[in-house]
This record gives structure tokens, sequence and C-alpha cells, in this order.
């Protein structure tokens, strides 16, 4: 099978052409789409290098609603934004981010592996990220923790620190104990626990919201697929608990999850899925 360039590794899935018919025809039963919040994985990150300034001022450029940002704790206690546990990928040396100092990742090009144009792009902080929400009051952002518990203070910390209401602040992680320790922590910052489809089946809808309440967690952000049927939403409603998304890049499984009620759909492709929600 022959991948689509859209769909990248740990936030993708692919759809056959039955799922593609069967969503289609489900969609269609359940009437027009409705509004839901675009929420820009690591920014635009299908045409700005992803985690970084440029791919969250382009997603803000581009009307998402809320970025989500990857974060890790280097050897010297600074949260940076960043998604691999190595930074080989894109910046070619491989270095352990959370045993690298800040300093050191400072001094890498995380931009030239997307395009030449983005060449000398830096890996930025949590504090510049949260720096560029917009002026205006709208805009959110999705803090996912890649991490494990030892983050957990020094972000407590740094948030508090932090002139950005709690109301634009959500903490997402498929750590549960993370997820655990942050409402803990951080009780007026909602957190979401983050989930697999397989996650997803294996437990069903009572062990997810078994899940859910243990953690303390405001609300699930599922993998979307033709497997998310009308029965989560639904649940999820009733326990007053959030429901997001991710990762969509095409437009049938966006509609999907949105007959299924999502409150908001991670996309790489902000807006391609609001025009194509509209």
């Amino acid at each position: 099978m022959k991948i689509n360039p859209w769909f990248r590794e740990g936030h993708s899935r692919l759809i056959s052409l039955p799922g593609i018919v069967g969503i289609a025809l489900l969609t269609a039963v359940a009437g027009p789409a409705v509004a839901v919040d675009l929420v820009a994985h690591r920014g635009a990150s299908a045409d700005a290098p992803e985690n970084t300034l440029p791919a969250f001022n382009l997603a803000w450029e581009r009307g998402a609603d809320v970025v989500e940002g990857d974060f890790f704790l280097t050897a010297d206690h600074e949260i940076v934004c960043f998604h691999d546990k190595t930074t080989k990928r894109v910046a070619g040396t491989n270095l352990t981010v959370t045993a690298t100092t800040y300093e050191r990742l400072q001094a890498l090009d995380v931009g030239a592996w997307k395009d030449p144009k983005w060449k000398g792009t830096k890996i930025p902080t949590l504090a510049e990220v949260l720096a560029i929400l917009p002026a205006t009051g709208k805009g959110r952002i999705f803090i996912e923790i890649k991490d494990s518990v030892r983050i957990v203070k020094p972000l407590a910390d740094q948030l508090r620190r932090a002139r950005v209401p709690t109301s634009r602040l959500a903490i997402i992680c498929f750590d549960q104990e993370v997820v655990a320790r942050c409402k803990e922590a951080m009780p007026g910052v909602e957190a979401h626990w983050l989930v697999s489809t397989k996650t997803y089946q294996k437990q069903g809808v009572a062990g997810v919201l078994k899940t859910l309440k243990r953690l303390g967690a405001d609300g699930l952000d599922v993998q979307a697929s033709t497997a998310i049927t009308p029965e989560l939403g639904k649940a999820l409603r009733r326990n007053g608990l959030q429901f997001h998304g991710w990762t969509v890049n095409e437009l049938p499984l966006a509609r999907h999850m949105v007959a299924m009620g999502v409150d908001s759909i991670t996309t790489d492709r902000p807006d391609f899925i609001r025009h194509g929600l509209q």
C-alpha cells in the first residue's frame, strides 16, 4: 500500500477504501459538520519544521484554534519543545534530549531538514512557545509531555510563573502516571489522557471511563479512527469529560470524528481541514 505523505510516525492512521466509503455514508446520515476546534499538530507541521516557532506562528496565521507541541526536560532542567527522544531525525546529530544541556541543543539546526528556507531554526523553550500565543486572548496550547514524571514539578513551577491564563492551557500525555501527577500538581490546568485506537479498543468505553476517573483527567484525546463510535462521545459527555481526536489530515476521517462529537481535531493541515469542514 502506498503511504500518503501527509501521515507521519506516532500520530497517524491509514484509511482503506472501504473505510472511506463507510465514513462518507455515516457522515451523510449524521448531517452537516459542526464547528470544532482545530489543533495544529506540532504547529503547522505540514509546511514548516515541526515544534518550532515558525511552525507555531504559521499555525496562528492559518487560523488554528489551538497549537500542540511536545516537551522534554533537558539535562539542566530547561523545558524544550521537541518530539523525538533523540535529535537524529531532524538535526542529524544524535543526542538524547533528556541527557543534553539546553546550550548544546541550541547549537542544532532543526529547520534545514524540512526545507533550506528554514535553515538556522532552533529548538524553542516552553517559555518561547507560550510567548507567541496570540495577544488577543484567543488561542490555546496543548502541552504534550513526552518525558516522565520528573518534568511535572518544573512544568508546574513554570506555568505558575507564566502570565498565561490556565484556561488557555491543557496538558496531554500517554503516560497515566504523568496525567495523574499533573492534576495533583496543577488542578486548575486541564489534563487529558492520550490513547491509541488499540488501547481504546482493548479497554472499551467502560474501561476508558474508569481510567479517566481514576486519573482525575479532564478528558480523552484518542487516535482518530473509524473504530470510534458514537457511544464513546455520549459516555464522555454524560460524565462531564472532554473528547478530542488526533491526528487527522484527510477530510473523510475529519468528518467522521466531527460526527462522533469531538471537541477538537488535531491536524498537520489546519487550514485544509477547516476549509473542508465548512
